[in-house]
């Protein structure tokens, strides 16, 4: 299943529920942390637990909730176990996960489960950065997401335009989530009225290796999947270099003027395959 675009909605807002799934993002995530006030808390349980008790998910949509950290957010996931919420919740997002330990707690409350219920460790801290790789050995870690914004409070620095302070923390989250073959997802970009930089900085994702990009608001959701989705362009290439490689002769050959090798045969096999399974979601 892609997650080129996974949606935010808070879970103390259960009017904003059924847009959120209605725009069609890969992965819904009904927040139970930042977005929620400490008043409303138990209110928005109950009103995510509701919903995902009655929801018809659209194919290809995934379900996940995100749970406060430690303590609360094991209780929380208990009592949609005890609503007979939980078969129908597809991941949980973990925040400040800093250690394979925090991963670990889920299957701990939750042995039935087994490693059925997917976890998104988000890393938000320094700790949680060098962890890594340690993080996505988890046998229920299913993609590793970084919080951009509290890591860079974590580490005292100043958020920029360009992004220079967190880009270490992007390439070593992608790095740990491709050697143990776990997705990784990038950081918001607050600014959801301006499309033309989300754009742009959606593609540097792509290319810098993410799978795909978190959303704060519906109006993201259609240029960061657009962004993570092959192009027609890209497909053609992709296509043309695989079928040079089964007529070619030997280990190299060339495809309009450029030389091909078996890494850039497995990008374009990777092009192939990312353009396969997104024509299968909703």
């Amino acid at each position: 299943m892609p997650r080129r675009s996974v949606l935010f909605t808070p879970g103390n807002k259960p009017d904003l529920f059924s847009k959120a799934v209605k725009v069609s993002p890969d992965t819904v995530v009904f927040d139970l942390e930042d977005a929620v006030p400490s008043t409303q808390k138990d209110s928005a349980i109950g009103a995510v637990s509701r919903f995902l008790t009655e929801v018809s998910t659209p194919p290809g949509t995934e379900l996940c909730v995100r749970l406060n950290r430690g303590d609360d957010g094991i209780a929380e996931l208990q009592s949609f176990k005890r609503d007979g919420v939980l078969p129908n919740l597809d991941a949980v997002m973990l925040p400040k996960t800093e250690s394979v330990a925090d991963v670990n707690r889920i299957g701990q409350a939750l042995p039935d489960k087994g490693d059925s219920l997917k976890v998104f460790a988000l890393i938000e801290t320094a700790k949680g950065i060098l962890s890594a790789a340690e993080i996505a050995s988890g046998s229920q870690t299913d993609a590793l997401v970084l919080g951009g914004e509290d890591f860079a409070t974590d580490i005292n620095a100043r958020r920029t335009a360009t992004g220079a302070e967190i880009q270490y923390a992007r390439q070593h989250l992608i790095v740990a989530a491709a050697a143990h073959n776990v997705d990784a997802i990038d950081t918001v970009y607050t600014n959801y009225e301006d499309t033309e930089e989300l754009q742009k900085v959606s593609k540097q994702a792509v290319d810098l290796g993410f799978d795909g990009k978190l959303a704060i608001h519906p109006s993201q959701v259609e240029v960061i999947t657009t962004a993570f989705t092959p192009d027609d362009a890209e497909i053609a290439w992709a296509k043309k270099v695989v079928k040079a490689n089964k007529d070619a002769s030997d280990g190299a050959f060339s495809v309009d003027g450029q030389m091909i090798d078996a890494p850039v045969l497995k990008q374009a096999e990777n092009i192939l395959e990312r353009a396969s399974d997104n024509s299968t979601d909703g």
